[in-house]
């Protein structure tokens, strides 16, 4: 359901070339914004999503945790708890304010 760490440091390349500001926390508004670019990235944590689901997610954050939960049959907290740690994990390490 998960993705291993190893996944995780795969994508690093790719997140490090996003636009948000050193500093601040990569807001879900960076995600939806560059949705194709984590289209694959998200695939990769859940790997029962496919591009027809993403098609019609469209970087909607509650579109995602929805089509999350009736795939995987798990719960509304279980699934926030998912979303909110992989977004935690693709934005790296911040800087110290």
């Amino acid at each position: 359901m998960f993705a291993n760490a190893q996944t995780v440091r795969c994508a690093a390349p790719i997140l490090a070339r996003q636009s948000h500001s050193p500093g601040h926390a990569m807001s879900w508004s960076h995600i939806e914004s560059d949705w194709a670019q984590f289209r694959d990235i998200i695939k990769q944590q859940w790997t029962r999503l496919t591009d027809a689901h993403l098609d019609d997610i469209a970087g909607r954050r509650e579109q995602l945790i929805g089509k999350i939960r009736s795939l995987y049959g798990i719960s509304q907290e279980q699934t926030e708890k998912q979303v909110t740690a992989w977004v935690k994990r693709v934005r790296g390490p911040q800087p110290p304010v």
